[in-house]
């Protein structure tokens, strides 16, 4: 359950959650089934961190800005 609940919180559709359980309690048959799946969630994971990175930075240079305009 701690797993699915990480899954959750990482942005994974419900729709895959469900999938994967029921590929799990389906047993060893569906590891590689299993394994794909977290790998496309980890690849679309790792692409999100990237973006929001990005705005992070954005965010904060406009920041900077207005604290540099702040003590002039």
């Amino acid at each position: 359950m701690e797993f699915v609940l990480r899954l959750k919180h990482t942005g994974m559709p419900l729709d895959k959650i469900r999938l994967y359980a029921k590929l799990r309690s389906q047993g060893k048959e569906t590891l590689l089934q299993r394994q794909t799946l977290l790998e496309e969630h980890a690849q679309t994971l790792e692409q999100s961190i990237v973006q929001l990175h990005s705005h992070l930075q954005k965010l904060n240079d406009k920041i900077d800005l207005y604290r540099q305009n702040l003590v002039d």
